[in-house]
């Protein structure tokens, strides 16, 4: 069983196992946690694939505020702060996530840039709300 996890876990840091597709509009800006503030605006993108840990993001710039969303928010004390909500489901999900890795999209699609997104900061009551979402997905 730990086997299992650690495996799961190493595939999805790799971008190689993800719970199912879907797609859901998500808003975030880099967050520096020791100033405890966003250091840039908003900018919206969508989910392409979910995991329990957090989703692959996909956007059409990463240029924000003159930040590299993505390589800003791997940088130590940094991360990004996220906001969506579940389809069907009343009230926003909140938490900050740590970027594991960023690439160009591997198609020609609008939105160019994606990356592996995982959850580092969440109230227990959104973590919950999120895994009770995930465990209603397909494999």
């Amino acid at each position: 069983m730990v086997m299992r996890r650690l495996l799961k876990k190493y595939l999805i840091e790799k971008g190689r196992c993800f719970k199912t597709k879907v797609s859901m509009q998500v808003k975030m800006r880099v967050f520096d946690l020791v100033q405890g503030q966003g250091l840039t605006s908003w900018i919206e993108g969508s989910t392409r694939e979910l995991a329990e840990d957090g989703f692959v993001i996909e956007v059409d710039r990463v240029m924000v505020d003159g930040f590299h969303v993505f390589t800003d928010a791997m940088k130590e004390g940094r991360r990004l702060d996220l906001e969506w909500e579940l389809p069907a489901e009343g009230g926003p999900l909140i938490g900050k996530g740590k970027v594991l890795w960023f690439k160009l999209s591997p198609d020609s699609s609008s939105l160019p840039f994606e990356a592996w997104v995982q959850f580092a900061e969440m109230s227990s009551e959104q973590r919950g709300r999120w895994q009770e979402f995930t465990r209603g997905l397909p494999d």
